[in-house]
Formats: C-alpha cells, structure tokens, sequence
C-alpha cells in the first residue's frame, strides 16, 4: 500500500470518525481532531500516561463495518473490548496501519477553579476601562470625530472614521457608545444590540477559563474552563519552548490550538448567556510569559536559554482579529505585561487581585503550578522570582499522578488506617498534587518517610499511631516494593495506587523549589517567616491543598499561623475582571510594573546550597 492510503479510524465513546493516511502517529490525529490525552513527556513515551485501548480491524472499509458506525458508536466498552480485541497502547506510539478502533478512557471532568474573591473596596459603579454608555451628542461643525472626543474617545481607524458619518446621522447622534480607554471601538443606534460585553482570560500552563462580563452592569454571565490542549506538547513551558522551536510550523501549531480553545470557550460563554460574539468590545488576556507569547506567536526559542529574556514585557493594544479572535470588527486584546523572565501577566494580575500593596507590613503571593512563582511585598518593593517547580503539583511525573479529575485521590489521612477521598467518590484510578501533599505529609508526620525523603525501614517505624501490634502490621504491609526495585506505600488495594521512592523524590523538587524561593528573597529583605503579616495562595490548585500538611512539607512558609495564610483562588482571573470592571485598577497595572523588580534566583551566591538544604523536610 502507499504511504499515504487512507484507512477509518473511529474514537469512542465519543464517537468520532475520520480517515487517516496509512503511516500516521495516533498523538498527531488526535491533536488534528481536537482530542486532548494527557502526554507529559511531550510524546516521547516516557511518562506511560497516554494510554488508550486499540483494535486493529483488517479490512474494516471491505467489509461494510463503517456503514455501521451509529452501531458501533453504540457499544459498550466491553463489548467493543471483546468484539475488536481491544488492547493497552500508547497514543504517542501508535502508528496507524489499519482502520482502527481507539477507546479513550474518560477521565471526567478536570477540577479546574475559575471562583475568586474581589476586593473589599470593589464599586461597581466606578467607571469601566471598557464602557459602553447610552450618549446624545451635539454635532461639531468642524467634524465628525470632533462630535465623538465630547464622548471622552480620541482614537479612531481609518476604517472607523469612514463609517462614523452614516452611523451618527442614520442614529440620530443618539446611540450606544463603546470605547476601551479612549479608544474608540462601537457606536449603535440604541435600536441595535449594544456593543457591551468583554471577556478575561485566564491563559494558564495546565487551564484555561473565561469569563463573560457585561461592563454597564459590571457582573460575570459566564464562565467556560478546559484543560490545555498544548499538554499534548509537554506538561511545561520549558517543552513547549522545545518545541514551538523546532520549526515554524511548530510554532504555529502550539498558537492555533491554545486560540481554537480560547475561541471554543468563548462560543461556549456566549450561547449560554444568548449573546452574539460581535457584542464582545475586548478581551483581556492574562497568562505567564511563555503563554502569552505562544499565545501571540511570538518567537519563544530563546526563553528557553539563560538569561531567560522575554519578546517583550509591554504589549501594544491588539485588535482581536490579529489574534484569531472573533468578537466585535474592532474588538481589542488587551495582555498583561510582564515583569521579566518567567514572571509574567498572571502575576502581575494576581498582585493586582490580591490587592497586596495596598496592605501593612511584609506579605508574600505565592502561586504554585508547573511553574511556580513567589513575589514578596515589602518597603514599596516588590521583589518577584519564578521557580521552577515542575509539574508534580499536577500530578505529573508521579507514577500514578494525575490531573484533578474523577478517580483521583485528592485527600489523604492516616489514623489506624488509610482513609482516602477520590474526586466523584468513585474508586480510585491514581493520585493528583493535593493528594500527594496529603500522603507524603501524614508519611513524614508518622515516621514512615524520614526528613531527607527516604522511606524508613519498617521495622524502625516509631508506630505512634497504635498500641496494636496488628495495626501496626497492617501499616507495615503497605510498605512494598514496585516491579521496578522501588520501595513504595500502597494507598489502597483496590486497583492499587503506590507512592513511591521516586514520587516523593519528585515532590522534594516541586516543595524545594518553592522553599528555596521564599528562603532566599526573605533573607534578601532581612526578614524571617514570622514577619510575614499575609500569605496569599493563589491558583487553583492552591485551593485543595491542607496549609498545615503543605508548611509541613515546607511548600509554605513554616512558623506563622494557619489563618494567616489566605486562599485567593483564580487570581489571574480575577485580576483580568477588574481591569475591565475599574479604569483606576487598570491604571493601578502600571504602578505595579513599576514598583517590581524580577529577581534572579540563579544568580544568588548560595543558590545551590540553599536549594539542596530546601528539599530536606522539615
């Protein structure tokens, strides 16, 4: 046969069909059909995490199956299992030879935060960075545009300022105006739909979510969140760097399926508030550096190298269409900027949520993802660093890690026994970031797992829990080793998920990375834990995790209250709102930028001591 004979593939249970050239890589069809698998390893078939069930059926288009597709859509697992002899495979790693037939696991619906709080101080009667106002206007005799600035606009196309002379006068001079700034973006007839919708984006490494707004009664309609698809490409922007460098095409691959998701998500919130996506006037973007320039198509390559410089860190005011996105004609995308490095727009718009500088005495934000970043307020300063914690925290790299989906451990405490909580209470399928905190945590609280990380012999276990030699016993037995040589703890039996030697290895990279930031800007300013008045958590997975078995770990700060220790949720979110909501918050944006100051964790003399010293529990 040619290389590029096109065989059937069908995808179930979401019952998809397509044809496919006979040579084709399983990942890079399900990327063309928008079909998102979990590859943290990038496709390389380290990670073993993108496994699908696959039956090869010879001669599926001479026999007539495809003409049977609503059926075959129709069966069960296991009887599309028996009737096509279903096997494990990896997606990265299947090549297509023959019309096939591909079952993906559902994994449920991912856990992803899109809630926040805004400031005590919110007025939601104060005037909008994006504002659509009911005006009647007084013609200028010297022009149109004249007529327009007594409106507070002062910025027009050419393509606006040739429509602006039938659009007064067919409205009356009296009509609905929308403008971002003094930009000028609509002006309808007040018999026409109103331009007066805006949109924040949260663009984040592992989530995405949007949020619909109407800025005349400053309130949120709607709100769409999806994994990532660009997953498919690495679980962290050091690999999608890697990759979008590789070719142009590359690049252009990581940009259109982050923008396809973005604008399906948008479809999304705009059905459900029955809008049309024209009303949109703007869409507000907040993500880290490499995102948002991925985002844009910016050239990422050299992000990737030592000293991490960005393509910029002030964005110009973009009309939406240049990005691929479909609002309003003259719609505008608005980017956080970017402090520097791998400090980007999601922090700025989280100091901004947080309202951080605006509070007494030393505080810190702390956002914990794949790439984790740490900025310190203290004396009118805001000193801000990027660590790179990896994606243990999302449950990569963990043997049996995954994302907060169904079937995921997400909460785990040791009395007697093991007592686990899964997402969707449904068994348990593998173990997310803050059941992995949890674990590791009550392990090192019982003497299970020593401070340096090494599971103890178990009969050196100090045994607090009980006087009962059997319960003891019955902890001890869940101490195995892994067909690898691996020690592990076995969390539960049924379908067994293990935490292993190199799970807890993994975690001491996330945990060191965060301890080692907050250790080295705080000795920077002279301060201790306990001078620190607030600490903000922001991200969703700051959400779920227990403060205690985290400052345990020394993922926070240890020595200072719980309650001092505040969960923000989706601050890049947030943040986005009310740059929207607020003209004085989006002015506040530049304040921000100025007082900031990226610091470079690499370049402090003990770094390698410090960091070393961090992964030690303590």
């Amino acid at each position: 046969m040619s290389a590029d004979f096109a065989v059937e593939i069908v995808v179930l249970p979401k019952g998809l069909r397509f044809q496919a050239p006979q040579g084709s890589n399983l990942l890079e069809l399900f990327i063309r059909h928008d079909l998102v698998v979990k590859t943290p390893c990038g496709g390389e078939g380290v990670c073993q995490k993108c496994v699908v069930w696959v039956g090869e059926v010879g001669g599926f288009e001479e026999s007539g199956e495809s003409s049977h597709f609503p059926i075959i859509s129709a069966l069960s697992f296991e009887d599309c299992k028996r009737r096509f002899h279903l096997r494990n495979a990896l997606v990265c790693r299947t090549v297509v030879r023959h019309p096939m037939v591909v079952w993906v696991p559902d994994s449920g619906k991912t856990q992803i935060v899109t809630d926040h709080a805004l400031p005590d101080d919110f007025d939601p009667n104060a005037e909008g960075t994006v504002r659509c106002q009911t005006v009647t206007m007084i013609p200028d005799v010297r022009s149109d545009v004249k007529t327009l600035e007594q409106c507070g606009v002062s910025k027009f196309s050419l393509e606006q300022i040739a429509e602006i002379p039938s659009r007064l006068r067919n409205a009356g001079w009296h009509g609905n105006l929308t403008a971002f700034q003094d930009q000028f973006i609509a002006f309808e007839a007040e018999d026409q739909p109103p331009v007066k919708f805006a949109l924040a984006v949260d663009l984040g490494t592992t989530t995405l979510a949007v949020s619909l707004l109407d800025v005349v009664e400053k309130r949120s309609l709607a709100v769409a969140s999806r994994h990532n698809p660009q997953s498919v490409y690495g679980d962290d922007i050091i690999a999608r760097i890697q990759k979008s460098s590789e070719s142009p095409d590359s690049q252009k691959r990581l940009q259109s399926v982050v923008q396809d998701a973005v604008n399906r998500m948008i479809d999304e919130v705009s059905r459900e508030a029955d809008i049309d996506r024209r009303q949109i006037a703007a869409v507000v973007i907040a993500g880290n550096t490499v995102m948002q320039q991925l985002f844009c198509g910016m050239d990422s390559t050299w992000l990737g190298f030592s000293p991490f410089v960005p393509s910029t860190t002030e964005y110009p005011v973009f009309r939406a269409s240049e990005l691929g996105i479909p609002i309003h004609k003259d719609g505008v995308a608005i980017f956080f900027p970017i402090i520097g490095g791998f400090v980007g727009g999601d922090i700025v718009s989280g100091i901004l949520a947080t309202q951080m500088t605006r509070q007494p005495g030393p505080s810190l934000l702390i956002d914990i993802g794949t790439n984790g970043e740490i900025v310190l307020w203290h004396n009118d300063r805001l000193n801000c660093a990027a660590t790179a914690a990896g994606p243990a925290f999302e449950g990569a790299r963990i043997r049996q890690g995954m994302i907060a989906s169904q079937g995921a451990i997400e909460r785990v405490a040791i009395d007697e026994t093991v007592h686990l909580q899964t997402i969707g209470n449904v068994p348990a399928t593998g173990i997310c970031g803050s059941g992995l905190i949890d674990a590791a945590s009550e392990l090192l609280r019982l003497g299970i797992i020593l401070p340096n990380g090494r599971f103890a012999d178990p009969e050196k276990w100090r045994n607090p829990i009980s006087n009962d030699l059997k319960k003891q016993d019955d902890l001890k037995k869940r101490m195995i080793f892994t067909d690898e040589g691996q020690r592990g703890f076995l969390l539960t039996a049924e379908n067994p998920v293990v935490l292993t030697q190199h799970d807890i290895r993994q975690l001491q990279l996330a945990a060191g990375a965060i301890r080692c930031g907050v250790t080295l800007l705080l000795r920077q300013a002279g301060l201790e834990h306990r001078d620190l008045k607030t600490v903000y958590l922001a991200g969703g997975f700051g959400n779920y995790i227990r403060r205690q078995n985290a400052q345990r770990l020394g993922i926070l700060p240890v020595g200072i209250p719980t309650d001092r220790i505040l969960f923000c949720g989706n601050t890049s979110l947030a943040g986005a709102k009310m740059a929207i909501f607020r003209h004085n918050h989006y002015n506040q944006i530049q304040k921000i930028t100025d007082q900031a100051k990226h610091v470079d964790l690499s370049a402090f003399p003990d770094f390698q001591t410090v960091f070393a010293e961090s992964m030690i529990f303590p």
